[in-house]
């Protein structure tokens, strides 16, 4: 029949417009993607550094097919971004005012914490001196004061109280006394500092020390046999009556760590107390042994030391590792035959396990961090019904249960030591592989596994 022909004609015209149609506007996404753009006078132009526009091209109608046949929706763009609470800074209740002068006069002034919960942190004063120093850890710590003149000074800050500091670094003349140990016979060639400005005893013991700060200047002695000796002067001692000190005999320690019989990672901090009624350090005007400067002890988890001119006394040792703990004791006497002995037993603590998903599938790769919003009060609730105490006279560290970090495994999980004495409800952060996700949440059960769905961080 005569419609036929004319049938196969229009559907061959169909044909052709619709290869002339994809060969344009394939050709205009080649020309997008070499950054040409068309002009308006119809011929297509492009920036001087791009090159010459592509001749056309001619497309088989199987590639023309196949194209068409992954025109399916794409999948949803992946999350990114922060999701969930801001982990809370909490503890921060403590508040250091004052003013630091150099010969009277208000000056700037550097001061940096070189030891307690508040190490590392540092501030400038203004330029009159004038300090204003908010959101401090309380406790005892070792300041640094540097104004032309540099000394140290122990502090103790205070919970929800504003400790004042004022503190004039001139010459204040010289501390000078003699060093003696039981017998009465000199010590000499002792090092010693006053305010942290160094100094050495002569042969027959005798030392002079200039005075930098203005206060109760502190003494340090370190000699070796000798159990260190430290104490805080009168304040007229600078130029006043000489110091007389008698050093005392130590006594030493093999101190060994059991680990978990497996490679736990990481270091276990130790601490060694007294326990048997000698002074702990403090800011007092008395002497006793400087603890805060022996605390805490880095070792591996199956390490070992040998520590020499300790105290008399009967010690106690507590081992802290995010895994695993251990407590022991033994008496220590001066000038034995042998050391002391004591090995620290690590028993593991509790595991807190983290199961990071997308869509139920595991996430390997992920960074999983664990933070106590109250670090300070999690490290003294390990340390015990000492812990005030501890808190008022040993530079303490926040202990490494309270800042932990690991990566998902192949299944997507990964766990952290969670001790039943560090109290509060820690937060996990999730970081996707990519970075670009980051996912925090309350673990609110230390005894379920907590699950992070990346695909749904908000639910």
């Amino acid at each position: 029949m005569a419609f036929r022909p004319l049938a196969l004609t229009a559907l061959g015209l169909v044909a052709a417009v619709g290869a002339a149609l994809w060969l344009v506007a394939d050709d205009a996404l080649v020309d997008h993607a070499a950054g040409h753009v068309p002009s308006t006078s119809g011929h297509a132009t492009s920036p001087a550094a791009s090159p010459p526009v592509a001749s056309p091209r001619v497309v088989a109608p199987e590639v023309v097919e196949a194209v068409g046949a992954v025109a399916a929706p794409l999948d949803a763009p992946a999350v990114t971004g922060r999701f969930g609470p801001e982990v809370p800074e909490e503890g921060r209740t403590a508040h250091l005012t004052g003013t630091i002068r150099v010969d009277g006069t208000g000056t700037r002034a550097t001061l940096r914490f070189l030891a307690g919960p508040n190490a590392g942190t540092e501030r400038v004063t203004e330029a009159d001196g004038t300090l204003d120093w908010p959101g401090l850890y309380p406790g005892f710590g070792l300041l640094e004061v540097e104004a032309g003149w540099r000394c140290t000074r122990e502090v103790t800050l205070t919970h929800r109280r504003a400790d004042v500091l004022d503190l004039d670094l001139t010459d204040r003349g010289v501390v000078h006394g003699r060093l003696v140990d039981e017998d009465g016979e000199p010590v000499a060639h002792a090092p010693l500092t006053v305010d942290g400005v160094a100094g050495t005893s002569d042969e027959e013991g005798r030392f002079a020390v200039l005075c930098a700060a203005t206060g109760a200047p502190q003494l340090v002695v370190r000699a070796p046999g000798f159990v260190p000796y430290r104490e805080h002067l009168r304040e007229d001692a600078p130029g006043g009556a000489a110091v007389d000190v008698e050093l005392r005999r130590g006594a030493s320690l093999d101190l060994h760590l059991n680990g978990l019989g497996r490679d736990v990672g990481g270091e276990v901090l130790v601490y060694l107390l007294p326990a048997s009624g000698e002074r702990l350090t403090g800011v007092v005007p008395r002497s006793a042994y400087p603890w805060h400067e022996l605390n805490p002890l880095r070792l591996p988890a199956s390490g070992s030391v040998q520590l020499h001119d300790l105290p008399a006394c009967k010690l106690e040792a507590r081992a802290f590792h995010p895994r695993a703990v251990g407590r022991d004791t033994a008496w220590l006497r001066a000038a034995a035959d042998a050391p002391a002995h004591m090995t620290l037993t690590l028993e593991e603590v509790d595991a807190g396990r983290v199961r990071v998903v997308r869509d139920g599938a595991p996430v390997p790769g992920a960074r999983a961090e664990l933070r106590f919003a109250n670090p300070i009060a999690a490290t003294l609730g390990a340390l015990g019904p000492r812990a005030e105490r501890l808190l008022a006279s040993q530079a303490l560290e926040l202990l490494p249960a309270t800042a932990q970090e690991a990566s998902t495994q192949a299944d997507g999980s990964c766990s952290f030591g969670l001790d039943r004495a560090v109290k509060g409800a820690p937060f996990v952060t999730v970081t996707s592989p990519s970075g670009d996700l980051v996912v925090t949440q309350r673990l609110e059960r230390r005894g379920e596994e907590l699950v992070v769905d990346l695909a749904r961080p908000g639910a």
